[in-house]
């Protein structure tokens, strides 16, 4: 049944870069850059669950502020855990995103804060 067979997948929202600060030659993170994507991976799957990296040195809290609330109010209406990883930086306005999850985990050696 190998061609057959499908495991299930968890949605990754990858969060990289600074956030806002959003020009052609420096693209940065903003809700309008983000808020498709945020959508799918909670509309994409029927897990229970959606995973998030963050690799972000911070940014506009505003943005920060928008996209966190995003998270947090699909998570609620649709009933799912967010799982969030935090790579090399999760600072500033990263930690913002971060605290959107249910659970974070980083690595000992990440910059978090």
């Amino acid at each position: 049944m190998w061609p057959f067979s499908r495991k299930p997948v968890v949605p990754v929202l990858r969060f990289t870069g600074p956030i806002g600060m959003v020009t052609p030659l420096r693209p940065g993170l903003s809700i309008a850059g983000v808020a498709g994507a945020i959508e799918k991976a909670f509309d994409l799957s029927k897990l229970p669950s959606v995973a998030v990296l963050i690799n972000s040195p911070g940014g506009s809290p505003v943005q920060s502020n928008l996209i966190f609330k995003r998270i947090r109010a699909l998570a609620e209406e649709k009933k799912k855990k967010v799982y969030v990883f935090c790579e090399d930086v999760a600072a500033s306005g990263g930690y913002f995103l971060a605290i959107a999850g249910d659970e974070v985990y980083a690595d000992p050696s990440s910059i978090i804060g």
